[in-house]
């Protein structure tokens, strides 16, 4: 049986997003990372609740290499962006353990000047597993940070990597951060890393030699010339330490976002099958629900039959439950 929404629950935490109470935006964050069943109903019935309320954020991912700087610079880039009016709202996605399930979380220590300030919020995220250097809740952390208000939402990324490329497709504008001098120019393009960014930087400009950082953007933006002809995209050096490029990396991240003809979130329908997807995922990961019992007699087949293999037995599953659905309706 569904478990009832607690509406009392669900109106004081949207009452107190909408007032942009920070408490209130912490607390909602976790009951949207909760896989508590009757979390998970409290969950949907804010969210539905705050969708309406996202129409004036724009939201920006920041991926890259590790030891890129991202975290840093985001601090800088945070800053000037309060500075102008902006109230900024950091998702740092942090990558779990796949054993106990924990993560670093060290993000938020290295943004102090960003984290002491009234108008931004971070919130540290971790993964749990998921592939595509995004967490599975973040498009949700999205609406409830739009929807207290944070008009600048970033996305910090654990990475880059063939996954990575997820993120594009839920921000936009994607700044891609490469160190220069350890072959990230070349990796990108065999990784296909260079097809999503909108603005490429090489970071850490204080500390990399000036020959080789203009050799890197040199390389880069050959490169990007020859895969993306149809867009110019800005590459440049920066550093968070001495402020070099961070002012014109205030005014590409505002023209991308001017430009982009992407909303801040998809259609409904769209929303739907992306909900349905994670709630399957769990299920199927849960080995609960609906598909308990056909996972269960999926395992005894194997088990008791040795030319049962798991490609069979999958197809078995898939077979057996496409069958009872049709039966229902």
């Amino acid at each position: 049986m569904m478990p009832r929404t607690d509406t009392t629950r669900v109106t004081e935490l949207f009452d107190g997003l909408r007032r942009g109470h920070r408490a209130s935006l912490g607390r909602a964050l976790t009951l949207v990372e909760s896989r508590h069943t009757s979390d998970m109903q409290n969950a949907a019935a804010l969210l539905d609740a705050c969708l309406p309320f996202c129409g004036a954020a724009r939201s920006i991912a920041v991926t890259g290499v590790p030891g890129a700087g991202k975290s840093t610079l985001l601090d800088e880039l945070g800053m000037r962006l309060v500075g102008q009016g902006h109230r900024v709202a950091v998702l740092a996605v942090d990558p779990s353990s796949l054993r106990t399930g924990g993560s670093v979380l060290g993000d938020k220590t290295r943004m102090e000047r960003l984290s002491r300030s009234e108008d931004a919020f971070i919130r540290p995220s971790p993964t749990s597993g998921t592939l595509g250097g995004v967490a599975a809740h973040t498009r949700r952390s999205m609406i409830l940070c739009a929807a207290a208000g944070y008009d600048r939402i970033v996305i910090e990324t654990v990475g880059v990597g063939q996954s990575e490329v997820a993120v594009a497709s839920m921000v936009q504008c994607v700044v891609l951060m490469l160190l220069a001098g350890a072959g990230d120019g070349l990796q990108g393009i065999k990784r296909g890393i260079l097809e999503i960014p909108d603005i490429v930087l090489f970071n850490k400009g204080d500390v990399v030699e000036e020959h080789a950082q203009e050799a890197a953007i040199r390389q880069t933006s050959g490169a990007m010339h020859v895969m993306r002809a149809d867009v110019s995209v800005p590459v440049f050096g920066t550093s968070a330490i001495t402020g070099q490029g961070m002012e014109r990396l205030v005014l590409e991240v505002d023209r991308c976002l001017q430009a982009c003809t992407k909303p801040f979130m998809p259609d409904a329908p769209t929303l739907f099958r992306e909900s349905m997807e994670q709630l399957i995922s769990h299920a199927l990961k849960q080995g609960n629900g609906p598909f308990g019992q056909l996972l269960r007699a999926a395992c005894e087949r194997m088990e008791q039959d040795a030319s049962e293999g798991p490609w069979r037995a999958a197809t078995w599953f898939y077979n057996e439950l496409d069958t009872k659905i049709s039966g229902d309706s």
